[in-house]
């Protein structure tokens, strides 16, 4: 007796090699949060950009400065992002310019010590270099924080200003580091 032949496999097309889109993770304060009146410009590049290419965490909390967003580096490390976006430092200067608002974040955030921009930059050294050797393969951009307005004043207050008075300032951190520091949203959006 002739055995019936099995029919051919059928042959399937080559799958299409879809890569998964990157994780970029957002570090900062209410900048970053994009709650309240702050502009969300996460959303913004998700929207831009779609969700093809990259997924966007966003790991801000209003009113936080370095040492803060320091705090939440574990949740963004654990996100495993191929690139972190760290824009904080506008409080830092807030703090730097206003005994009120200084002794509010103080308070409010639990901060251990007065800011100064010695602890600014140590903490912001710190996310970095943690960000660096625990996340290898990720590249870490820095935002620089736009003006801030002086409350009492019409003065606005830059935070690399601020800070310049000691240590390194941001640009040479950034060649420590291998930083690249963006001066505003759309330098980020072409460097994505």
């Amino acid at each position: 007796m002739i055995s019936p032949e099995k029919p051919p496999e059928p042959i399937e097309p080559p799958h299409a090699t879809r890569q998964q889109p990157s994780i970029v993770a957002c570090l900062g304060s209410s900048s970053t949060a994009g709650k309240g009146q702050a502009f969300n410009w996460i959303i913004e590049l998700q929207r831009r950009l779609g969700e093809g290419r990259f997924v966007f965490r966003n790991f801000g909390v209003g009113g936080d400065l370095a040492y803060n967003a320091l705090q939440r580096l574990t949740d963004v490390i654990a996100s495993c992002p191929k690139k972190i976006v760290v824009f904080i430092g506008g409080n830092d200067v807030l703090a730097l310019v206003s005994a009120k608002a200084r002794t509010f974040f103080r308070i409010s955030k639990r901060l251990p010590r007065d800011p100064s921009p010695e602890w600014f930059r140590e903490n912001l050294q710190t996310i970095v270099r943690r960000a660096k050797a625990e996340t290898p393969r990720a590249s870490v951009r820095c935002l620089r924080s736009e003006k801030t307005q002086h409350p009492r004043t019409t003065s606005r207050v830059n935070s690399t200003d601020a800070l310049k008075s000691s240590g390194p300032s941001s640009e040479e951190l950034s060649k420590k580091r291998a930083l690249t520091i963006f001066p505003s949203m759309r330098r980020c959006l072409r460097k994505l």
